[in-house]
């Protein structure tokens, strides 16, 4: 993960901050298996 994170998702985007990115993961692989809210997920993340 840590690879992938640092090295590979950077070259591959514009992903501007880790620590966001890390916590959309983590909130997003909560949500496994429901419905996605895209919405209620980005305000559980502070991210626009």
């Amino acid at each position: 993960m840590r690879t992938y994170l640092e090295r590979d998702l950077l070259q591959l985007s514009a992903v501007s901050s880790l620590p966001d990115f890390r916590r959309l993961m983590q909130a997003a692989c909560l949500r496994v298996g429901q419905l996605l809210n895209q919405a209620e997920l980005a305000r559980d993340v502070a991210l626009p």
